[in-house]
């Protein structure tokens, strides 16, 4: 009777031990329900007073390599309507994580947030950890943001280096300080690390400190300057290894050129394919550059357009590490071939 007690306590304390060690996640989202149902018959709360285009299901699950959350499917959420909130266990010290994959279907040129938490109080001025999209107007890229507390004019921004109609995986991190107005915001975009965000809020002085975090929430904004997103997979822990587990990144350390050189005569165009190691690195995205578009120019998706004799470098970047690779192009005045010929016109009468 004494062994059996002494190994159940061993057995006890292994348990308590691990999940101390390990942690558990606050809540978890994977959205697996009917396709069109709101989510406020799945736990969800709405927030304000508006109930027209409902945050429901869509059949489109998002994935991204070596995510946990990426089974169900996702909710759809479009540029103004209904907002929604999820509770768990209240968070008042520490720091408090939400992992989520996100796919921008359009945006607008002034940006808004669409995800953020929120105290116990159901108040819009604790909305705190906002994360925010706008799209460059002068192109189809992106840009993601993060605020402590404050709007889009106060807002920190990544550089417009992100694609519409890609999933990324963003974490967003609120972190409890001691002091007054002293707490931090801080947003991973792709992330390869738990020490280096990609953005740190600016606001942290000017924007009031919570008094705890409650809620998880997606906010569908301003018709004016809201985006268009899918969302999936929303992971929320007080640490890193509970949202992104040890072996759930894996960070790239290289990339290379399917070719060196090439040569183009004008208006040819040629395709550029870039291999990144190792091969299941998780965050595949690379952004192109030419370093003379008046002799070539390059697509986002690595496609090479001679434009005027000379030569050009095209490089490829990787968002993971900035790795590079480059590849040279020679542009020619070659020889135009004949395709055709045609007579007009194409009959002729002749008089004697």
């Amino acid at each position: 009777m004494r062994k059996t007690i002494s190994l159940l306590l061993v057995l006890v304390g292994i348990f308590l031990f691990n999940s101390k060690t390990f942690g558990q996640l606050l809540f978890e989202e994977n959205f697996d329900y009917p396709v069109g149902d709101s989510l406020t018959i799945h736990g969800w709360v709405q927030t304000g007073s508006s109930i027209v285009n409902r945050i429901c299901v869509t059949d489109n699950n998002l994935a991204y390599a070596n995510y946990l959350s990426i089974t169900g499917k996702s909710a759809g959420m479009t540029k103004t309507g209904q907002d929604v909130k999820h509770s768990f266990t209240t968070q008042t010290s520490g720091s408090v994580y939400a992992a989520f994959l996100v796919k921008v279907d359009s945006a607008n040129a002034t940006g808004d947030y669409f995800l953020h938490f929120n105290e116990s109080l159901l108040s819009s001025t604790n909305f705190r950890g906002k994360v925010f999209v706008k799209k460059d107007a002068a192109s189809d890229n992106i840009a993601f943001g993060i605020s402590k507390g404050k709007n889009v004019a106060d807002a920190t921004f990544t550089n417009f280096d992100y694609s519409l109609g890609t999933t990324y995986l963003l974490v967003v991190k609120y972190t409890f300080n001691a002091g007054s107005s002293d707490d931090q915001a801080f947003l991973f975009v792709n992330p390869t690390d738990s020490v280096t965000p990609t953005l740190t809020a600016a606001d942290v002085a000017t924007s009031t400190d919570i008094a705890d975090i409650t809620f998880v929430a997606l906010r569908q904004g301003n018709a004016s300057n809201a985006s268009v997103q899918t969302v999936d997979g929303i992971r929320v822990g007080t640490n890193w290894a509970d949202v992104l587990p040890s072996g759930s990144v894996v960070a790239v350390t290289g990339v290379i050129l399917d070719t060196d050189s090439f040569v183009l005569n004008i208006t040819g165009t040629q395709q550029l394919t870039p291999t990144i190691s190792p091969a299941n690195a998780t965050n595949q995205n690379v952004t192109w550059a030419t370093s003379n578009a008046s002799i070539a120019t390059v697509s986002n998706t690595g496609l090479v357009t001679a434009v005027a004799e000379g030569n050009a470098t095209i490089t490829v970047t990787t968002q993971d590490g900035n790795f590079t690779a480059t590849c040279v192009v020679t542009v020619i005045f070659g020889n135009i071939s004949v395709t055709g010929v045609s007579l007009s016109p194409t009959t002729l009468t002749l008089n004697e």
